[in-house]
Formats: structure tokens, C-alpha cells, sequence
């Protein structure tokens, strides 16, 4: 995972490359995560340092948390060794600035522990209005509302997030059935 000096560079570097209409606007990041062996087996522990470590450090009302509206996080129904973290922003400029608070190299510390090696799937999106966290269970297709990648002005990459009150529901929607990236059934927690 990188360092917070490598993310005020890559923050610079977004700044300057996003476009002014991707800037401003509430947008919904969905990271997705594969965890590290130890914890494929043992979902308690690594939602216990999840938790303790990174949700802590940005539920909406922290002291780091400033710009993050809702956050939602849970293991995918069908890969156990994924967990997906998805947080509905104010604008795409607060997550970067969130990069250099002090949460910050605590948040980074807990997710090189948990997680593999490597950069995770993370990309952020404009669903138009305030966000896209609401139901219990969530189908996420990274390839019902829909919106395209607003990072550095992406348009190949695609995400269909939709909300059920159960899971049976989900899994009963086979209207969805699309080749993806990554494709998710999620329980979810929600701060």
C-alpha cells in the first residue's frame, strides 16, 4: 500500500488531471480488497482490525473523516477472500485531502496487514446525487443506478451497484448477469 508522501504526490497528480466537472460533485468509491491467506479463514479477526483500524478512522463525525457522508463495508457472499469497502464522498477533493490527515498512516498501516500486496481495485463514481449506499444487501458489478469512473476521466470502467433487502433477492435478480471485472454479492455494515 502506499505511503502518505506517495499519495500527496498522486493527489497532486489528480488534481491537476481530473476534469473540473468530475470536481465538486458527491461520488461513491468502491475499493475492493483480497485478503491476505491468514484472514480468508478467519472473517472475525480481520473485521475486528478493520473495524478497530480503518472504519474508526473514517466513520462520518471522526475527527479524520471530514467529507465522507456514508461508508459501507462487508465480505462478498460468493469469494470469501474479498472485502469490499465502498464510502460516499462530498466531492472527489475531500478523499484526497483525507490522504494527508494524520488517520491517515494508521488507516494504511491496518489495510497492508489485512490485505494482499498491490494496489486494490478502487475507483470512484458518479451516480449522480448524493451517493449510492442504501439496502441491506448490494449486488457491486464493476463494469437500478449506474455511473462511469469519474478518476482522471476513465470511461472504460463501469459500475452497476444495486440495492436488496435480502439476499435471495439478489441472487434472484439474473437480469445482471454480465461479464465484470468483478462481480459481488455484499452484506453490508454501514457507519
Amino acid at each position: 500500500m502506499a505511503s502518505q508522501e506517495e499519495m500527496k504526490s498522486y493527489a497532486t497528480y489528480l488534481a491537476v488531471n481530473t476534469p473540473d466537472s468530475s470536481k465538486g460533485r458527491p461520488v461513491t468509491e468502491i475499493a475492493v480488497f483480497k485478503l491476505q491467506d491468514l484472514y480468508v479463514e478467519n472473517h472475525a479477526a480481520a473485521m475486528s482490525e478493520f473495524e478497530s483500524q480503518v472504519i474508526s478512522n473514517t466513520t462520518p463525525g471522526s475527527a479524520y473523516a471530514q467529507g465522507i457522508r456514508k461508508l459501507a463495508w462487508g465480505f462478498s457472499a460468493d469469494s470469501p477472500d474479498t472485502l469490499v469497502w465502498i464510502l460516499d464522498w462530498e466531492r472527489i477533493e475531500d478523499h484526497w485531502d483525507f490522504w494527508l490527515r494524520p488517520g491517515f498512516p494508521p488507516l494504511m498501516e491496518a489495510l497492508s496487514k489485512l490485505f494482499q500486496a498491490g494496489r486494490p481495485l478502487v475507483r470512484h463514481y458518479d451516480f449522480g446525487g448524493d451517493g449510492m449506499l442504501d439496502g441491506k444487501f448490494q449486488a457491486a458489478r464493476v463494469m437500478a443506478r449506474e455511473g462511469y469512473a469519474v478518476d482522471v476521466n476513465e470511461d472504460t470502467w463501469w459500475c452497476t451497484l444495486l440495492g436488496y433487502e435480502t439476499e435471495a433477492q439478489a441472487r434472484a435478480d439474473t437480469g445482471l448477469s454480465v461479464s465484470a471485472v468483478e462481480s459481488h454479492i455484499l452484506q453490508l455494515r454501514y457507519a
